[in-house]
């Protein structure tokens, strides 16, 4: 399955507990993760830096964000199955925070 995200405004997003570990995978973008086992917590990109990205995975109640979109569907790997019920863009979205 897919990893599932969330985009909201960076201005509205903090982090409750713990300290999540930066890491700077490409220029000008930074994932963090969880300092205990690793799991990958946001994504933050120096391009969009009104928002940032969230695993839904990790959240407390990840059930209250059910995807809506299929993004990067360009990249999908084969074996992949294809939700037909979810909008598919062949890459990211370029609207507001919130879209994903």
């Amino acid at each position: 399955m897919a990893v599932a995200w969330i985009t909201v405004a960076r201005s509205e997003f903090r982090f409750m507990s713990g300290f999540p570990q930066p890491y700077q995978s490409s220029p000008g973008v930074v994932r963090r993760f969880c300092s205990t086992c690793g799991s990958p917590l946001t994504y933050e990109n120096a391009g969009s830096p009104e928002s940032i990205d969230i695993a839904t995975a990790t959240l407390d109640h990840p059930e209250a964000f059910p995807p809506r979109q299929e993004l990067w569907f360009e990249h999908k790997i084969p074996w992949q199955p294809v939700d037909p019920t979810l909008q598919h863009f062949p890459r990211g979205m370029t609207t507001g925070a919130g879209d994903r």
